[in-house]
């Protein structure tokens, strides 16, 4: 579905006017919607990568970060990370996060860059035609059924309702979560080896 499309079935599901909406204005509307889908983004595991320049030891984090899983010198060799700065002597590099938004690296290369490889959170959509392609199409309804609905529904004050719709959205989280897994599986390559050693 189109951004168009899920906004459109949202205002259904609340039962407003999707020409003239009364309770969800469009520039709600789209924000609830990419709200839910960043909401998805640690089921989806979208992989991502990028240089990232130093300034002094510092390098500024992705804006689309979710979760860092690697970073390599320029060489291809693993830095490691460290949580207390108090640390910093015992490794010859490292790595920490120091705030939302910028890191402290420190190589033992001459290279002013290192390459990030990171989980990320799905784009924004902004447009009307984009889709949420990161989600499998047969869940994106869900995202007007349950989470803006959930959403109206905690405007409202409707506590009840919002919390067995987002029981709901919690279930289907995980049913995203197998069906990524599964698609992933079904890509990748399977190489079979005997018990002899010879590839199958």
């Amino acid at each position: 579905m189109q951004l168009s499309e899920i906004k459109a079935r949202g205002w259904w599901a609340i039962e407003d006017d999707p020409i003239t909406p009364n309770e969800i204005t469009d520039a709600e509307m789209g924000t609830l919607v990419n709200q839910a889908v960043a909401n998805l983004a640690d089921v989806l595991n979208i992989n991502a990568s990028a240089i990232i320049t130093l300034t002094g030891n510092l390098g500024a984090l992705p804006t689309d970060l979710l979760q860092v899983v690697r970073i390599d010198d320029a060489n291809g060799n693993p830095i490691s990370q460290i949580d207390d700065i108090n640390d910093k002597d015992k490794y010859s590099q490292f790595w920490f996060l120091n705030s939302i938004d910028a890191m402290v690296i420190q190589t033992t290369s001459a290279s002013a860059s290192v390459t990030m490889y990171y989980k990320a959170y799905p784009a924004v959509m902004t447009v009307a035609a984009e889709s949420p392609m990161d989600i499998p199409s047969e869940f994106h309804h869900y995202i007007a059924d349950i989470w803006v609905k959930a959403h109206y529904a905690l405007k409202k004050n409707f506590l009840d309702e919002y919390n067995g719709l987002m029981l709901l959205w919690d279930d289907i989280r995980q049913q995203i979560a197998r069906a990524c897994n599964n698609r992933r599986s079904a890509a990748m390559i399977h190489t079979i080896v005997d018990v002899y050693g010879g590839l199958g």
